[in-house]
This record gives structure tokens, C-alpha cells and sequence, in this order.
């Protein structure tokens, strides 16, 4: 963008008393970078999207303790916890201007949501009885479809139910005729990326996340 491009959305900001705005970057443009910086624009995050192509079964897991199975109404209560606790690393907590709690309860009432129908399929794995970790899955054109959220609670990591979840997602997909798979992930996330790469995904674009703050950056430009 071009600084009078640039210059047109922060009067617009304004006009629309936006408290935030978000925007994708390309990192390899330095020259840009620079140019939403000075116009008061901060980066918060890096964002990775990867994707999986083709039929290609999922790579078969050793034996896992725990289970994977769909979501059930009873789980509800016991994700919403999960969502609550277990997505601390994203844009919205590096930002430092979102309360943390509002953070926390986006990632909360995100869970709900899916599980209320606006993901298409939301898979549970279970720790000792009890919800340990999901998946969402979501169907978008033709043979295209998403990973949404996906979080494995602290106390179950390491037994392979992160691994499951995701191979149960993949042979969902399949079965739904859906050969290519995108999710994106934050760039500093490499076990997620380490799971992702494991089942054939690989990386389609790097994109930073810069955010800008209308009344921050005007009560910080020199006058």
C-alpha cells in the first residue's frame, strides 16, 4: 500500500471510530513494512497457512492413550474450559491492549460456537474419563476445507491425542470428498507445525499481522 493509500485508511478509521484494525502483510516486503510502521501500524504476530492436497490416507499412529471421538452435548462445559486456558500465544494476547480476559473468552465463545453448529464437524479427545482437547472442522467450497481451532490441554499433551485429532479431521475430510485441507497457525507455534508437517501438510504462505490503533498512534505522532 502507499502511504496516501495508507493515509485513507487511517481517515477512514477515524471517520468510523474503528478501535482496531487488523492487516495481513507480506514479511518479504520490507519497504512496506516499514511504511505501516511509520504510519503507526505495529506488528503483533506472524501467521502460517498450510495446506494438505490429494486423497493420500492419513500416516497410520502408534497406539495412543485416550481416545478420539465427535463431540458430544455433554462435552461442552469441559472445552470451553480448554479454550479458555489453552490459546495464551496469539495475536490478541501479544498486542497488549486486549484485556487478557477478553482474550480468553474469545477463544471460549469461539468453541461454543463451533460446537453449536458453525463448524461442521468438532472432534474430542478424551483424557481419563473426561474432554481433553478438540478440533474443529469446516467444509468450504467444493473440495476445500478448514481447520479451525484445535488445542490439547496441558495435562494430556504428549500421549499422541493431538496426533489423533488430527488424523481423525483428515479421514473426515475424506469422507467428505474434501481433498484440500488449509489451517493457519501462529508462526512461533512449532509443534503445530511439527504435527501438520507430519501428516503431508505443507506450507502455502507466511503472512505478518500488524494491527493498528486509531487513538494510540494519533496520541504518539509527533506534533
Amino acid at each position: 500500500m502507499t502511504k496516501r493509500e495508507l493515509q485513507s485508511v487511517r481517515d477512514w478509521c477515524r471517520d468510523e471510530r474503528i478501535d482496531c484494525l487488523y492487516f495481513l502483510a507480506d514479511p518479504a516486503d520490507a519497504e512496506g513494512s516499514c511504511r505501516l510502521e511509520e504510519q503507526g501500524f505495529r506488528q503483533v504476530d506472524m501467521r502460517v497457512t498450510l495446506k494438505r492436497s490429494g486423497a493420500v490416507p492419513p500416516i497410520p499412529l502408534p497406539l495412543q492413550r485416550g481416545r478420539v471421538r465427535p463431540f458430544s452435548e455433554s462435552d461442552l462445559d469441559g472445552l470451553r474450559e480448554i479454550a479458555r486456558t489453552n490459546h495464551r500465544n496469539t495475536r490478541f494476547r501479544n498486542d497488549g491492549h486486549f484485556p487478557p480476559s477478553l482474550c480468553d473468552a474469545l477463544y471460549e465463545r469461539w468453541i461454543e460456537n463451533s460446537c453449536r453448529g458453525q463448524a461442521d464437524r468438532v472432534f474430542v479427545a478424551e483424557w481419563d474419563g473426561q474432554p481433553a482437547g478438540y478440533i474443529t472442522c469446516h467444509r468450504e467450497i467444493s473440495k476445500e476445507g478448514r481447520i479451525g481451532l484445535f488445542a490439547v490441554e496441558r495435562r494430556a499433551r504428549g500421549q499422541g491425542l493431538g496426533a489423533g485429532l488430527l488424523r481423525d479431521a483428515i479421514e473426515w475430510f475424506q469422507s467428505e470428498a474434501v481433498t484440500d485441507i488449509h489451517v493457519a497457525t501462529q508462526g512461533s507455534n512449532e509443534p503445530a507445525q511439527r504435527a501438520y508437517r507430519k501428516q503431508a501438510f505443507l506450507v502455502e504462505s507466511v503472512r505478518a499481522w500488524f494491527h493498528y490503533w486509531p487513538r494510540l498512534a494519533e496520541s504518539h505522532s509527533p506534533r
